[in-house]
């Protein structure tokens, strides 16, 4: 059996506030493994979205252990651990997190600024033609479509050649066309050894995972 490449054990995360703890994240146990495309979904305010993030190294766990490829993030100084997640680790937000004022080649080739990639921008360029976006290489996000956007971000995650990707209703924003690109896409990766972890309402989505995990509140 190959190692996980996440590996979620009693996680748990709590928001204090005013002097009162909100569960955000109820304890956990999560174990994927490569080639595995897993969905989240539950009702809003269930802990999706803080699941992704506390999984994916941008926001530390109350109690609990967790790895990602063999590895705990949180373990590592925080230069180190963006450099890990540079490494290993893709994210696909519903928002996009486009910088405003870049062009769309600079937007892809951001991450590379947390540790050189070698061809970077070959890589770049070839992904964009394949998502059908060279011909918008300089356009700033406020030119582009909702559905180019999120190929745009679509390109920026995968750049660095993750071995899992983090994405968090990905297809929220998106047409139909665009939904089935992404998915595709995700669908793929997964098949090619990646990890997907995804949140989604959607119902479309839920069904191209190969897991699902329902969360309650918290």
């Amino acid at each position: 059996m190959s190692e996980p490449i996440l590996n979620c054990e009693n996680l748990r995360k709590v928001f204090s506030e005013n002097g009162t703890d909100v569960e955000a994240v109820a304890p956990i146990n999560l174990c994927t493994e490569p080639g595995e495309f897993v969905s989240l979904f539950g009702p809003s305010g269930c802990g999706k979205s803080t699941l992704l993030l506390v999984a994916g190294g941008l926001l530390a766990p109350t109690s609990g252990n967790l790895l990602v490829c063999g590895h705990d993030p949180y373990a590592l100084s925080a230069s180190d651990r963006s450099a890990f997640r540079a490494r290993h680790i893709g994210f696909l937000f519903q928002q996009f997190h486009l910088v405003p004022y870049l062009g769309v080649l600079d937007n892809v080739l951001a991450p590379t600024l947390a540790g050189s990639f070698p061809d970077a921008e070959q890589r770049a360029r070839e992904l964009l033609e394949q998502f059908q976006l060279s011909h918008r290489l300089t356009h700033v996000p406020s030119k582009l479509s909702t559905g180019e956007q999120q190929r745009v971000a679509l390109v920026r995650a995968i750049l660095r050649k993750p071995r899992i990707l983090f994405a968090d209703e990905p297809t929220g924003n998106l047409d139909k066309e665009n939904s089935t690109l992404v998915l595709d896409y995700l669908n793929d990766f997964a098949n090619d050894g990646g990890t997907v972890l995804m949140a989604t309402h959607d119902p479309v989505a839920l069904e191209r995972s190969t897991r699902t995990v329902e969360l309650g509140k918290g």
